[in-house]
């Protein structure tokens, strides 16, 4: 009785020792040993982590392309803003488009928004919660910026026949910084600027006739310029220029 007694406690053992193996996986030399993550219930879980202060900058930023400029510090571009948004809200769409850049070189990126086809532009940065107008081109029909590839910018200035380009780019403090200007004047009539822009006449001894005459100034030197001089740097300009394809459709922030 008691061999019997013994045997069948052997047995429950063994069987016991069994049910455990079935449960292991043995190590093997050479190979890595993967386990299985349960899939993710929420959306949130699969996007990648990032930095709470970049998510508050772009938080602030779409607000604005939202229509809440509340979080603009200056006053009178806050109702410039609310003015322009108004007039460029249509079809229940915002017709903005715009464009994250560090043009400061501060690693971190401002937003650019382009106001109209005609390149009407406004310019923010994020400062701790609020948003600081850098400039808003719109109240001057005949200046606008553009940006550059590389954080460099393009202002375009209508002046009485003159056409101006000048590329530059931002210091720390949105100061111009190493400007290049690339000047046309259109003198249609040569005795009228002869009498009455003299200074342009005496600066420029090269403009003789009427036709249209062309310059740089670059690190405060002048230079005259041919025709083709120009056109070629007006085409290395336009490369330059951020395509249409990099910037981002403002309506999908529209306020219902």
């Amino acid at each position: 009785m008691k061999i019997s007694v013994l045997y069948l406690m052997t047995i429950i053992l063994l069987l016991f020792w069994c049910v455990g193996c079935s449960h292991r996986v043995p190590l093997q030399s050479g190979v890595e040993v993967k386990t299985m993550n349960p899939p993710a219930t929420n959306t949130n879980d699969l996007e990648p982590k990032t930095n709470p202060h970049e998510n508050d900058e772009w938080k602030a930023y779409r607000s604005i392309l939202s229509g809440n400029f509340t979080l603009i510090n200056e006053d009178n571009c806050k109702s410039e803003m609310e003015h322009l948004y108004k007039m460029d809200f249509k079809n229940g769409k915002c017709e903005w488009k715009y464009i994250l850049m560090d043009f400061n070189k501060d690693g971190r990126d401002e937003l650019f928004i382009q106001l109209s086809p005609d390149y009407d532009a406004a310019l923010f940065q994020y400062e701790d919660g609020n948003i600081g107008c850098i400039g808003i081109d719109d109240t001057e029909k005949n200046c606008f910026k553009q940006p550059l590839k590389g954080g460099r910018l393009i202002e375009t200035y209508y002046y009485n026949g003159a056409v101006t380009k000048t590329i530059f780019e931002y210091d720390s403090e949105f100061k111009m910084v190493n400007p290049k200007h690339y000047f046309s004047i259109n003198v249609d009539d040569y005795e009228y600027y002869k009498n009455n822009r003299s200074e342009i006449i005496n600066e420029y001894p090269i403009i003789t006739k009427e036709g249209v005459y062309y310059f740089q100034n670059i690190d405060g030197k002048k230079t005259d310029l041919s025709k083709e001089d120009w056109e070629r740097i007006q085409k290395d300009i336009d490369e330059q220029i951020v395509s249409d394809s990099e910037w981002k459709d403002c309506s999908e922030f529209s306020a219902n």
